[in-house]
């Protein structure tokens, strides 16, 4: 059973080797990616306590390229989703922080939506993660 975004597009990234070329409009959705500002409230849990929450997160981005590379090759997808995005996934209480992003982080953030289904709260929480080597986020 699947319950969520982020479980379809674990399940499709699985299965994509084996989608038969007439099964394509079966694969992962592509979402259109913007590369605009964007002021927004990014949602992250409780144990992550920000006083300057656009330069604390801006600071954490950097490991956007990181989570991009990972989640690029499939046997790395695979190990990422199970170490990293299910401890994510089980955050229940988060804080909700208003942020501008900037352009190049709002596109490298478009992007790994498009392949994983997270949300932005998601993907930058996994940012505070691998740059803090938090053990439960």
């Amino acid at each position: 059973i699947l319950y969520d975004q982020v479980q379809i597009y674990y399940f499709l990234y699985l299965v994509e080797p084996y989608i038969h070329s007439s099964m394509k409009r079966k694969r992962t959705p592509k979402r259109h990616t913007h590369s605009t500002k964007k002021r927004t409230t990014i949602y992250l849990p409780v144990n992550i306590q920000l006083t300057k929450p656009t330069k604390e997160i801006h600071n954490k981005l950097v490991q956007l390229q990181t989570i991009s590379q990972m989640i690029m090759d499939r046997n790395n997808y695979i190990d990422f989703y199970k170490d990293v995005i299910l401890a994510i996934l089980r955050v229940k209480e988060t804080k909700g922080y208003q942020v501008i992003l900037d352009e190049s982080s709002c596109y490298t953030i478009e992007s790994i939506k498009n392949r994983t289904g997270l949300t932005t709260s998601k993907i930058i929480s996994i940012c505070f993660k691998l740059e803090n080597k938090l053990p439960n986020i």
